[in-house]
């Protein structure tokens, strides 16, 4: 049966891999497709090895672990591993048996290990494919209602080293950040096309079932980014059917009041959100993830503490600490030390993109939709930053929102350029 399941398995890839094939013209679309694929898979496997060979223990083994005796009461008796699934019965020896996200995570990784023939290498290679899709489609839906260089989408979102390895293979991560793309790809041809009943229900739809995948896998990146594409389905809404908005400042005023209320209604979804408890859960996590680390292995506040003032004085060096850190020469790792590459490299950019906005006057279509996308990196980059300073847990979890921060970088540059080359036509003509 199981052999069976992997054969269907195989044929739905290949179509899917046909499907947007066949949709895409230019043949360097297709080598571009075929490339981030390839990479998408092999980094998959380096995951694998990373853990298995280098590190030899770590989480995705233990999500394998529960993975596999969550497939084997299916191969024994399907309908109980549906109660299984359901919480209404307890399956013996699982590792994450108290662990609620992680146990989640391994319970979805399960579904896969029946049509992986439970091997571990065929659900790394299934899950980095499913991002990967997640990924692409994004880039379509981008491509298709902005007028945007190819370069600016294909880096950030195909072939970012560290987020393309950090969101493949079995890990939480990789099925998150497909589910935050898969959002952003569904509001985004909301936002800008609209949609027809049937096309509303689906939507809808697969949005209520990606936002909640996501809350129960990682409650804190859906927790700044619903409210946002929220705010941001609202704003536009406003400006279709009235005139509060023709005022820039007050159709700022306006969406950030709807993000304020919308914030606080999720804050009441979770315990560690409540207003109440909010700044003390991410202190105490902040303590657990600093006594769990070498000395030099992660970001040092000096004396953080539960209060709005604290968070306010650390806010700066966190968000700092979250888009570039590690750089080079912290950390004892070459792991890090390669991040730390990557992040100076992330830095040189990023510097460059300010200077041109300050100095050369770059001049972007200031949009909410840009408004957003920063605050989404902003806010999920200091408080990640401050609840897990190690640079571990940094590199890994940055994938949520290092992606959309290159993409801010490359487009100012992009728009430097494109103005560049249109001011030197005008005075050749």
């Amino acid at each position: 049966m199981l052999t069976f399941l992997f054969i269907l398995q195989i044929i739905f890839w290949l179509l899917l891999i046909n499907h947007f094939i066949r949709r895409i013209k230019p043949l360097g679309d297709k080598l571009v497709f075929s490339a981030a694929l390839i990479l998408k898979i092999f980094a998959g496997c380096c995951v694998g090895w990373l853990y298995i060979y280098y590190y030899r223990g770590g989480d995705t083994l233990v999500y394998f672990h529960d993975a596999q005796l969550l497939s084997n009461v299916f191969t024994e008796n399907p309908s109980i591993y549906l109660k299984a699934i359901l919480g209404t019965f307890t399956v013996s020896d699982l590792q994450y048996h108290s662990q609620s996200r992680a146990l989640f995570f391994a319970k979805t990784a399960s579904f896969i290990s029946i049509f992986s023939l439970q091997n571990y290498w065929l659900i790394a290679i299934s899950l980095s494919m499913v991002n990967f899709f997640a990924s692409w489609w994004l880039v379509i839906k981008i491509k298709t209602y902005f007028n945007i260089t190819k370069y600016v989408l294909f880096i950030p979102f195909l072939f970012y080293p560290s987020v393309v390895f950090w969101s493949a293979g079995l890990l939480k991560e990789t099925i998150a950040l497909a589910l935050i793309y898969i959002l952003c790809g569904i509001f985004v041809q909301a936002y800008k096309q609209g949609l027809s009943v049937r096309e509303t229900i689906f939507a809808l739809l697969a949005s209520v079932i990606c936002a909640w995948l996501l809350w129960m896998l990682k409650y804190y990146y859906a927790a700044v980014l619903l409210p946002l594409l929220l705010s941001l389905l609202s704003f536009e809404l406003l400006k279709m059917h009235t005139n509060l908005l023709s005022k820039p400042l007050r159709g700022l005023f306006i969406f950030l009041s709807a993000l304020i209320i919308v914030f606080l209604a999720f804050m009441h979804f979770h315990p560690n959100l409540n207003p109440d408890l909010i700044l003390m859960a991410i202190v105490r996590n902040h303590d657990l993830s600093i006594a769990a680390s070498d000395e030099g292995e992660y970001v040092y506040y000096e004396s953080l503490i539960p209060s709005l003032r604290s968070f306010v004085y650390y806010f700066p060096k966190a968000l700092f600490s979250g888009l570039f850190r590690p750089l080079p020469g912290e950390g004892a790792s070459w792991f890090q030390w390669l991040a730390g590459l990557e992040n100076l490299i992330i830095f040189s950019l990023s510097s460059f993109a300010f200077s041109l906005i300050l100095f050369q006057k770059v001049k972007l279509q200031l949009s909410v939709l840009l408004f957003a996308c920063v605050m989404y990196v902003c806010l999920l980059s200091g408080l990640i930053a401050l609840a897990s300073p190690n640079f571990g847990s940094l590199m890994r979890y940055k994938v949520a929102y290092a992606p959309f921060w290159l993409f801010l970088c490359l487009l100012v540059i992009n728009s430097f350029q494109r103005a560049k080359r249109e001011s030197q036509s005008i005075k050749k003509i």
